[in-house]
């Protein structure tokens, strides 16, 4: 047996021994050390004791810091990104302003009108435009609104409009205190409806403007109509509140039936203005005729003269009463499907049997009848909210404004703001040449096609801003 393999000598065990007690010191001063830094614990085996991350360079305590000069100059870890949103891009543009006096104070129900542009500075289509009225505060708050060119026109109690051309980006832009001089006095004018016995239900529009400057251009509802959402029966008077003093036009249009507007001049103040209407009236009989006899439907069209409204009565089987004669001088025109239209005056009935009758041949041909009006009294003067809407039948006619059919000059419009056109084929393209005008709202045209020949084609225009 060697001496590596035999049994170990006294000496040999005092040195194993000695190694041993080296290592238990080793083992005991590191575990002296563990518990007087702080230095992270191996994690736990056991599934009872959740996992501890590591404690970071940037988790090192303040004091300790303070005490170790090297922790100053360590590198920071990074911060984590914020988990706040970033504030969100606007994509509409807003516009905020309020109307007040010229002293500061509230000038409540401020009405305004702001109108988008294209890239030409004409208008838009008329659903695009913004109409109403101020707050109890003033404050006249669009949101929403595309960015872009803007006209903003406001007026406070019948005072001179103030116009404001804006380019509006996205996001507010605020006006501030838009300041108007008030009227220190206002006067009422009232008005009534007076109807005969006979009369049943009279009701239509009425409008008053002054005659000193363009500062008043107002609209409402008069007489006995039932709206049908809660069957409020309007009354048969109306006052209109606050107005300055000075010379007005005031008119009364029905709209039961056909009628001719009625007119006076007053001066405000003044007594309450009475309208006397009346159910009297001719019954209108109209006969269409096909150039061999045979019966042809067709549409009556009224226009009333000096405004831009109109009547329409169907002639489905060729003979149809059409309503009453309105009296006074009126036009009309005859549309049907595959013929040329007809014009004529009231002229042309004939007392017949009780009645007024007009017997009408049509030509074949493919034609329409164009109406338009100007809409710029509505721009120039913001009304009140829904009156827009309430004026823009009765705007002034729009003459000379040139007709195109596939891009070919084939009309104008004369005074009364109406012109026939002869398109050619169903398929024809109308369109609108005038160079200062621009359609801003139109009916029976779409595409530059008319969708029915039987009805007329209304074009409500405004200049180029």
């Amino acid at each position: 047996m060697s001496a590596m393999s035999g049994p170990r000598s006294p000496a040999r065990r005092a040195a194993l021994a000695g190694a041993g007690l080296g290592v238990l010191l080793l083992v005991l001063l590191g575990w002296l050390l563990t518990r007087s830094t702080g230095a992270p614990r191996l994690p736990a085996l056991s599934g009872a004791d959740p996992a501890v991350a590591p404690a970071s360079v940037a988790s090192v305590p303040v004091e300790r810091a303070a005490r170790d000069p090297l922790a100053g100059a360590a590198t920071p870890a990074p911060s984590a990104p914020s988990s706040d949103p970033a504030p969100p891009v606007e994509r509409f543009a807003r516009l905020h302003a309020r109307s007040v006096d010229t002293a500061g104070a509230v000038a409540a129900h401020a009405t305004y009108l702001a109108l988008p542009l294209d890239e030409t500075g004409a208008p838009r289509i008329r659903r695009a435009w913004r109409a109403g009225v101020t707050d109890d505060q003033g404050r006249l708050r669009l949101d929403e609104l595309e960015p872009g060119r803007w006209i903003l026109t406001m007026s406070a109690t019948y005072r001179p409009p103030q116009r404001f051309d804006l380019q509006l980006p996205p996001g507010l832009t605020g006006l501030g205190d838009v300041r108007f001089a008030l009227a220190r006095f206002g006067h009422d004018l009232e008005v009534r409806l007076a109807p005969d016995e006979e009369d049943g239900d009279p009701h239509g529009f009425l409008h008053v403007r002054s005659l000193f400057g363009e500062d008043v251009d107002r609209w409402n509802w008069i007489g006995r109509v039932q709206w049908v959402a809660n069957r409020l029966a309007l009354p048969l008077t109306f006052t209109f509140h606050g107005l300055p003093a000075g010379r007005y036009e005031l008119s009364f249009l029905r709209c039961d039936r056909w009628s001719h507007e009625q007119r006076v001049e007053v001066e405000v103040p003044c007594e309450e203005v009475v309208f006397e209407t009346s159910n009297a009236g001719t019954p209108l009989r109209v006969v269409t005729r096909a150039l061999d006899g045979s019966p042809l439907a067709a549409e009556f069209v009224l226009l009333a003269p000096g405004r831009t409204e109109h009547f329409n009565r169907s002639v489905e089987l060729g003979d149809a009463l059409v309503g009453t004669d309105p009296g006074g001088t009126f036009r009309w025109v005859l549309l049907a499907e595959g013929c040329l239209p007809r014009q004529g005056t009231q002229a042309d009935f004939r007392a017949s049997g009780g009645e007024l009758r007009l017997e009408a041949v049509l030509e074949p041909g493919v034609g329409v009848l164009v109406i338009a009006c100007n809409f710029d009294p509505a721009i120039s003067v913001p009304t009140c909210g829904g009156e827009i809407d309430m004026a823009r039948d009765h705007m002034p006619p729009l003459a000379g404004l040139e007709l195109a059919v596939d891009g070919r000059l084939a009309a104008r419009t004369d005074a009364a703001g109406v012109a026939l056109v002869v398109l050619g084929s169903p398929e024809a393209r109308l369109e609108v040449l005038g160079p200062t005008h621009v359609v801003v709202e139109q009916q029976n045209l779409a595409a530059e096609r008319v969708e029915r020949l039987r009805y007329p084609v209304v074009l409500r225009c405004a200049s180029r801003r």
